[in-house]
């Protein structure tokens, strides 16, 4: 997660994904919500893969992850819908040219 850059996003499928197995999902969204260091370790660029950026481990949960992620710039709407043109994907093949690639 400490390579997420600021202004994008990832989905838990994805990084379940670059883990091995997208059925990971849950445990990587256990692992975000555990997390002791949640600005140095930015779980809150880890999103639903719905649409939607999921809940935060605060007091205001979406709202507070809401307010971090607009003021790293992205749009996030009023229910906590986001705009899937941020999303980042993992390379997973040699064929990928970067490790992080913008969708």
């Amino acid at each position: 997660m400490e390579t997420i850059p600021q202004g994008t996003i990832i989905t838990y499928g994805e990084i379940a994904k670059s883990l091995g197995s997208k059925s990971y999902s849950r445990a990587v969204g256990t692992a975000s919500s555990n997390n002791p260091w949640p600005i140095l370790v930015p779980c809150h660029r880890v999103v639903l893969g719905n649409g939607l950026i999921g809940e935060y481990n605060s007091l205001s949960g979406i709202k507070t992850k809401s307010k971090i992620l607009r003021s790293e710039g992205l749009e996030v709407g009023e229910v906590g819908n986001y705009n899937q043109k941020n999303l980042i994907k993992i390379a997973t093949e040699d064929t990928d040219a970067n490790i992080q690639t913008k969708m």
